[in-house]
């Protein structure tokens, strides 16, 4: 059984309440879709603009970077907040320019 979002849960502000409760904002790509990952579905889940969901991509085990690198040669990504480790995500959480 999953837990689903509401609108006033962290990172989910204009994410649809279909998304599971750890989805979080992956990017947007440059056709203007949200990305979200959830490692509950194991799954990426693309938002067009108006909210809908565009489609739900099951990960299957693989690496979220094939899913990252896949986004880049189809649309391209306008803005990407995706980061290897720990260490960063909290050099760009310190980056007084991100």
């Amino acid at each position: 059984m999953h837990t689903y979002q509401t609108h006033s849960q962290k990172d989910a502000a204009d994410a649809p309440l279909e998304l599971p409760s750890d989805a979080l904002r992956l990017g947007v790509d440059e056709a203007g879709s949200t990305h979200y990952v959830s490692r509950i579905d194991d799954a990426v889940a693309v938002v067009d603009a108006d909210g809908t969901i565009e489609r739900r991509q099951p990960l299957d085990g693989r690496p979220l970077s094939v899913w990252i690198e896949y986004i880049e040669s189809e649309r391209g990504w306008a803005d990407l907040r995706y980061a290897d480790s720990l260490g960063d995500l909290i050099a760009d959480a310190l980056d007084p320019t991100g």
